[in-house]
């Protein structure tokens, strides 16, 4: 699921072997199911940018 979150946002993982790029924790709370997604900043790259600041 996180890494379908990552391409919807036009972020591609950057595989490397010492890095987990990204993973997710789903817990329940009051009936209330809640998912965080931990992305390592190293472990992606957002493509197609355009910034104006280049």
């Amino acid at each position: 699921m996180s890494m379908e979150y990552l391409r919807a946002n036009n972020f591609k993982e950057k595989h490397q072997d010492n890095i987990v790029s990204c993973f997710e924790h789903e817990y329940e709370e009051n009936g209330i199911v809640y998912m965080d997604v931990y992305i390592h900043v190293d472990g992606v790259t957002k493509v197609d940018v355009f910034s104006q600041f280049n």
